[in-house]
């Protein structure tokens, strides 16, 4: 995490005290994004869609911080034209996590409005004097799908054209696999949307994107957030009875491609860690125009095992997966090592540190 004693805040690209805008500031990645930004010293104003659902955040971030410091604001359909331009008046700086979520299995309910919210934020931000950086979080989804035990390398400009056209196939599986297909499509056509109207608009603003692959470690509020996306399937898996039928929906959430389910391998990254390289694509000067790869290492479901089982020797847990394959996958994740160690930090946590926070908050929620 990164803190104002590990890096010097006199050389950030904007200045301490300045307001940044998230979107989906009350979610798992985008909590931990405003909860740095507020260590350091910045304000904070959030984006929810339902203000009333979301405003536990306000409540903590005001106890933790003091008032004025954190806001959160409601806009309820982000796809509507100009809907964020009073959410970015005076913002410096704007980062946009949010996204649809629903698994949807339509298309078309979900990446036309992904990219409408995307570039409706990027135009307001644009459009605001006092913003000069913008980040967009990705996924690793919109890069490409798991393949373990496939040699490949995935360079900058690789993008995940694949789940498109399954995302639009007829052939489109009609169940939590197809939802995240949909998911990954609107990822894709929403990065690629955002570069293009970033190199054609030409804006006065710095803009950074961040791929994530699954994201494990502390959720900052268990009670209010609960647990979602690939940490609830973990949390599935922490609590399966042995049968290993928990092992099975965790393998089907990882497809190696669209149509396939043979998965339970892919790279991970630990939360905080994504949300420390939110916070160095805003931040440092010198990133700019950058695609960020938050991949910190390769993972199968039976490493998942092996740490519960050594972690929580009376517990039982599934049987490991056989014949079950490391993701192979060469990534271009150096510079966000780099970006990290810039912020101060040693780099990556392990796998081992990103699932002891969060197994621990799976024990408290199970008493």
């Amino acid at each position: 995490m990164v803190s104002s004693n590990l890096f010097d805040l006199s050389q950030t690209a904007l200045p301490i005290g300045s307001l940044v805008v998230v979107s989906g500031a009350s979610g798992c990645m985008g909590s931990h994004i405003c909860d740095q930004l507020l260590g350091l010293g910045f304000r904070v104003r959030g984006i929810s869609r339902n203000v009333k659902k979301s405003g536990w955040i306000e409540t903590m971030f005001t106890k933790t911080y003091g008032p004025g410091k954190f806001e959160l604001i409601e806009v309820s359909d982000f796809s509507t034209p100009g809907a964020f331009n009073a959410a970015v008046k005076g913002a410096h700086g704007v980062i946009h996590t949010a996204a649809d979520t629903s698994l949807d299995l339509n298309p078309d309910n979900v990446v036309s409005p992904m990219v409408s919210a995307a570039i409706g934020i990027a135009e307001a931000a644009a459009s605001t004097p006092s913003c000069s950086r913008l980040v967009y979080t990705s996924s690793s989804s919109a890069v490409a799908d798991p393949a373990p035990g496939i040699l490949r390398r995935i360079t900058n400009e690789t993008y995940n054209e694949e789940t498109v056209i399954a995302a639009y196939s007829p052939d489109l599986r009609q169940d939590l696999v197809g939802g995240h297909t949909v998911y990954a499509a609107g990822k894709v056509k929403t990065e690629q949307a955002l570069w293009k109207w970033y190199h054609s608009r030409a804006p006065n603003l710095v803009m950074n994107t961040v791929i994530p692959s699954p994201c494990y470690g502390e959720v900052l509020h268990p009670r209010a957030q609960g647990f979602t996306a690939a940490m609830g399937v973990l949390k599935m898996l922490w609590a399966g009875n042995g049968s290993g039928e928990i092992v099975k929906m965790f393998e089907s959430q990882f497809p190696i491609s669209p149509i396939s389910t043979d998965g339970g391998s892919e790279w991970f990254c630990d939360v905080k860690d994504v949300a420390s390289l939110h916070v160095g694509a805003l931040l440092l000067p010198q990133v700019k125009s950058e695609r960020l790869f938050a991949y910190a290492g390769r993972y199968t479901v039976n490493d998942f095992l092996r740490i519960f089982k050594t972690a929580y020797p009376s517990r039982e847990f599934p049987e490991e997966v056989e014949n079950i394959f490391e993701d192979a996958t060469e990534v271009p994740n150096e510079r966000s090592t780099e970006v990290l160690k810039l912020l101060g930090l040693k780099g990556w946590k392990s796998l081992e540190e990103c699932l002891q926070p969060v197994t621990k908050q799976f024990l408290d929620a199970s008493r």
